[in-house]
């Protein structure tokens, strides 16, 4: 689906927007250790792949305006023969980057390139190993990177290009919204298949298992953990488990979405386990139809995203108010029952990097406005993936 030219332009493009002959290094993630001998399913760096479009761990671009190349990572004879060797040509051919060093021929290459500059610039590593808001680690690639660069030359200064890609990424292109819709349809594929076995007495996890055979079909895979929640494990925001029965009169939510070509599709939809709601879960339900009709139809170019949260965040608030779940409608109160944002990015990454300043023509993010309380065992969450046009936002998930 994408071509050569995607990438070299994205190269231009970044390149464009640094100063006059700058040297730009950037690292593919490595792999990530999962047990004794095994590594987790390897996700390529997301600015790496728009970059390049390599899905090889360990590699390095190197470029400026007169030159770039990639050097590729040591690896050993057993790597070549349990892995496979690397092909260049392929590599050479998706990239549009002719030149493909082996190790020590790309780093030499380099020295030489960066003999007479005083910076570089990368991606800047992460402070910590562990992302201490949700108590994960971090990829050590590009802190790997930072020691090689300094080794090299330990007064050079490294320039953080994150911004720029930032700036460029936020903004999608016609084929990226294209291989978002593609996610998209396959995401509404599974939904449909889900609809049909959905029923008291199944398992979360066959649920999931069911999706994971829809996505498989169509030669993509899961874009982040599926949530499947039944009853009150919809209140647990990111419930992974997945490994419940579903009972009478239980709602599920289900937070699902496919990654084709790298693209990632994010819909929740929240469904009747069997027969028709009751009518508390009916006015929940309804009040976050109207808070999701309402910010679909405030979204505009120009918009500033922080008017946006503001806004929707008081329509929920009259909303909750209604449903007698809190009395004033102040900051506090909502968030106890929304505590999440109105919508995020959407693109290589689920939560696609973003400035969150102003809404820009060609942007993809979700809208999903939910309402959980836990104390009646009701979580419902309704997300769908849109555009933002010029004609305002246009639903790309109305399928189901």
């Amino acid at each position: 689906m994408f071509s050569s030219e995607f990438y070299i332009n994205n190269r231009k493009r970044l390149l464009d927007s640094l100063p006059d002959d700058s040297l730009v290094v950037i690292t593919a993630n490595g792999l990530m250790q999962r047990s004794a001998d095994t590594t987790y399913s390897f996700q390529q760096d997301s600015n790496f792949w728009y970059l390049t479009g390599v899905d090889e761990p360990d590699a390095v671009l190197v470029m400026s305006v007169n030159e770039q190349f990639l050097i590729l990572p040591k690896r050993s004879d057993s790597e070549d023969i349990f892995g496979g060797q690397l092909n260049c040509d392929e590599i050479a051919k998706t990239s549009g980057i002719v030149s493909v060093y082996e190790y020590s021929e790309g780093w030499a290459r380099y020295k030489i390139m960066q003999k007479s500059r005083k910076t570089v610039h990368t991606i800047i590593a992460p402070p910590s190993k562990i992302v201490l808001t949700d108590s994960f680690y971090t990829n050590q690639s590009r802190s790997r990177l930072a020691q090689k660069l300094k080794r090299y030359n330990n007064e050079i200064v490294l320039e953080d290009v994150r911004g720029v890609l930032t700036e460029m990424r936020q903004v999608k292109q016609p084929i990226e919204v294209r291989a978002i819709q593609q996610a998209i349809h396959i995401t509404e594929s599974a939904f449909e298949k889900v609809k049909i076995i959905l029923s008291p007495g199944v398992a979360e996890y066959e649920l999931e298992a069911e999706i994971t055979r829809v996505f498989i079909s169509r030669q993509t895979t899961h874009a982040y953990q599926p949530i499947i929640a039944g009853g009150a494990r919809a209140c647990t925001l990111h419930y992974i488990k997945n490994n419940q029965v579903l009972a009478e009169g239980d709602l599920c939510l289900f937070d699902i979405g496919a990654q084709y070509n790298h693209y990632a599709a994010d819909i929740t939809r929240t469904l009747p386990v069997n027969g028709p709601m009751s009518k508390r879960q009916q006015l929940v339900f309804e009040a976050v139809q109207r808070v999701h009709k309402f910010a679909l139809a405030i979204i505009k170019i120009g918009l500033s995203w922080q008017e946006y949260n503001k806004q929707v965040q008081y329509n929920m608030g009259e909303e909750l108010i209604k449903l007698g779940l809190i009395t004033e409608n102040a900051n506090k109160e909502v968030r106890r029952y929304f505590p999440h944002s109105v919508s995020h990015s959407l693109g290589l990454d689920v939560h696609d990097v973003c400035d969150y300043k102003i809404m820009k023509e060609d942007m993809v993010i979700t809208v999903e406005p939910g309402i959980y309380i836990p104390e009646e065992g009701i979580g419902i969450r309704i997300e769908d993936d849109v555009l933002i046009t010029s004609m305002g936002a246009r639903n790309l998930s109305t399928m189901v």
